[in-house]
């Protein structure tokens, strides 16, 4: 009877197809939406900025979930649980887990970082974020993530010696509560309070810009003193309005150039139109990657809080002695661990969703827009067509 219990097949098992079913669509969507975000990144110009290489990286991470992570957990799913690659593949499969979500988080944190700065400095931002301090960044994100995970493996191993035997045919995950505990936090517990610090700011300072573009009370400072004889603007719905030099008496008129209407505000400098759309493109930036952060948090929080506390707690029971099936603490890591991976499909939806210039680059890769090329929206510009009216 226990023969044929441990040799039942996984279509025998509801529990066990369904859950590989749902790791095989999340594999797919993930390497979908993941290729597709960084194939938008290259072939898009427009695109190719330090925050969108930080997204590179990010789906980069989401990708490594789709293609060694996710696979692996559905052919075990689909084979009833049991391992057949090795005792020393299970390590390197974790490895990978743990290098992937970890590196996904910490992509996160810096850009959660990446958009304070962009937010509260806007026109040091370019200065500050150059392409060299942003691949240094990526650099150290990817770097902190391979020392979280794969020299780990030895210590898995001598923690499962002190254990008993080795086992082949099962893969789970280490039972070292300093490691389960150290690696959280490290992995998920110090980026979230981070971002939660860093978008909290970005709200705030977000906020408070939009709410004096509102009533018409923006100043754009410069980093000259003065510029065309203009110290600063105000934006109130279209009217420009310039503080005049201390050359210019103060009860002079304003006298209209030839051709002007007296009631059309003068033009404002270019730098400052330049200025106010970059603002403004930087709040949009911001806004769709706190729904990232957001939608992140709802689906690793559960998975990271049961890893520590089943830590702290002690291992627990991995199938009921009465027949055989998994514990239901089994059925909550499993579901927490396929919620954490869906994770992985998600972003490129809230790009499409959210972001303009990357929902136009989806559709033009995927053959769905109706958009000219570039060479024929160049040659339009140059030479715009007579009007009919």
């Amino acid at each position: 009877m226990n023969s044929t219990q441990d040799e039942m097949d996984w279509w025998e098992r509801p529990y066990w197809f369904s859950s590989g079913v749902v790791l095989s669509l999340i594999s797919v969507a993930t390497i979908f939406g993941n290729s597709l975000t960084i194939l938008a990144v290259y072939r898009v110009a427009a695109l190719r900025t330090c925050t969108n290489f930080l997204v590179v990286s990010l789906a980069s991470a989401d990708l490594m979930v789709g293609v060694c992570v996710a696979p692996v957990g559905a052919a075990v799913q689909f084979m009833a649980g049991r391992w057949a690659l090795g005792y020393w593949a299970c390590h390197v499969w974790h490895a990978v887990d743990v290098l992937a979500s970890t590196a996904s988080i910490l992509n996160l944190c810096v850009i959660s970082l990446d958009r304070l700065l962009a937010v509260s400095r806007p026109i040091r931002y370019g200065h500050v974020m150059t392409g060299g301090r942003c691949g240094l960044a990526i650099s150290a994100v990817w770097l902190l993530s391979a020392l979280v995970s794969f020299p780990a493996i030895h210590l898995w191993h001598q923690f499962n010696l002190a254990q008993g035997p080795l086992r082949n045919d099962v893969c789970l995950f280490t039972d070292h509560r300093l490691y389960r505990i150290l690696s959280s936090l490290i992995s998920f517990y110090i980026p979230f309070i981070l971002m939660t610090f860093a978008y909290a700011r970005v709200y705030q300072t977000a906020r408070r810009q939009l709410n004096t573009i509102s009533r018409g009370l923006l100043h754009v400072k410069l980093e000259a003193p003065q510029v065309n004889g203009m110290e600063s603007m105000r934006v109130h719905r279209g009217a420009h309005v310039s503080k005049p030099n201390s050359s210019t008496p103060a009860n002079s008129p304003v006298r209209p150039k030839p051709g002007q209407r007296k009631s059309q505000a003068p033009e404002p400098p270019p730098s400052y139109s330049l200025k106010f759309k970059h603002l403004i493109k930087e709040h949009k930036a911001a806004k769709t990657l706190a729904i990232v952060f957001g939608v992140f948090v709802l689906c690793w929080l559960p998975f990271f809080t049961l890893n520590v506390l089943q830590a702290v707690t002690g291992p627990w029971s991995q199938e009921d002695p009465g027949t055989g099936n998994p514990g239901i603490e089994v059925y909550l890591f499993d579901l927490f661990t396929l919620l954490g991976y869906a994770n992985s499909s998600v972003n490129p939806v809230i790009y499409a969703v959210s972001n303009l210039r990357f929902r136009h680059a989806f559709k033009r890769l995927l053959g769905m827009s109706s958009d000219r090329p570039e060479w024929q929206l160049a040659r339009r510009r140059h030479h715009p067509p007579s009007s009919n009216l």
